[in-house]
């Protein structure tokens, strides 16, 4: 990820983000309008492999399931997964997460063609004081998405929000503050990633899970806990929680 400085604009976040974060696509199955869906994913890479994140509840909510996402780079070339990971069915915002990996074999092309993941590992060194942290939420908001039917394409544009640390609004979650002027719609930005940035360091800090435009307060799934979860993925292949995909 780039080193940027301690304010990066919007611009220098979309351009170091792009190929890392991207709009979740829903199949619809229907042959005249096939794609659909608003939410948000990323890349990373543990353990010598590349997942995609999520938030569960965006299949959950649309009715749909995960063999059903599809993510498109922006040369159009679809992302294929062997494997998923999801949790289990009792709802818990802490637990709210989806797990696919990238079919190896695939991750050269890809690359080529403009996918990119984060390093889980790197972070922000620990004598920066909190207040001098910042953070930012990284996604695809619903309004900035349509899709043309006609002509067979999509478009999304990723949005920037900014903000401060707060007091965790949910168990096992943290919290942001938005900062700056009006209310944000937020629909879109679930699945989202959650980066703090100091000392012109960008570091990965969870996932968005809920919020609300109107308080201004965004609740996220914290990095360590997505760790955890990469860590067992190997122990869960050995429950009915992981799949393989045909």
């Amino acid at each position: 990820m780039k080193t940027m400085d301690n304010s990066p604009s919007a611009v220098e976040l979309q351009d170091s983000l792009l190929g890392i974060v991207h709009p979740v696509t829903i199949y619809s199955g229907d042959e005249k309008y096939p794609y659909w869906g608003v939410g948000t994913a990323f890349t990373v890479e543990w353990r010598k492999h590349i997942y995609l994140i999520s938030a569960k509840h965006i299949w959950v909510n649309q009715n749909t399931n995960p063999e059903h996402i599809r993510i498109f780079l922006r040369t159009g070339m679809e992302v294929r997964f062997d494997r998923e990971a999801v949790m289990k069915d009792d709802y818990n915002p802490a637990g709210d997460l989806l797990v696919l990996r990238i079919y190896p074999e695939d991750l050269s092309t890809l690359s080529d063609n403009g996918l990119w993941w984060m390093d889980l590992g790197f972070t922000i060194g620990d004598s920066t004081p909190e207040r001098e942290k910042n953070y930012c939420v990284c996604g695809y908001p619903d309004s900035d998405r349509s899709y043309d039917y006609d002509e067979r394409v999509s478009s999304a544009t990723m949005g920037i929000l900014y903000g401060k640390s707060a007091t965790s609004q949910a168990p096992g979650l943290d919290s942001l503050k938005l900062t700056g002027t009006g209310t944000p719609s937020l629909r879109g930005y679930s699945g989202s990633p959650v980066l703090r940035y100091a000392n012109g360091q960008l570091e990965f800090s969870g996932m968005v899970v809920t919020g609300s435009g109107t308080s201004g307060v965004v609740n996220y799934i914290p990095a360590q806990a997505i760790a955890e979860l990469l860590y067992d993925i190997e122990g869960m292949e050995y429950r009915q929680d992981y799949l393989t995909s045909e």
